[in-house]
């Protein structure tokens, strides 16, 4: 075995774990630009 692996299995779970990990920053974001604005955070009063 060489010191950079080359099983496609290590780098497929590598992937999906990157992403799983970045999925709490891609959710919020995503999906305020797709549903829009609503009710502001102060309600309005600024």
């Amino acid at each position: 075995m060489t010191a950079i692996s080359t099983d496609i299995g290590y780098w497929v779970f590598a992937g999906l774990a990157a992403f799983w990990i970045m999925i709490p920053a891609y959710v919020p974001n995503s999906a305020a630009a797709l549903f829009g604005g609503g009710t502001p955070i102060d309600l309005g009063r600024t």
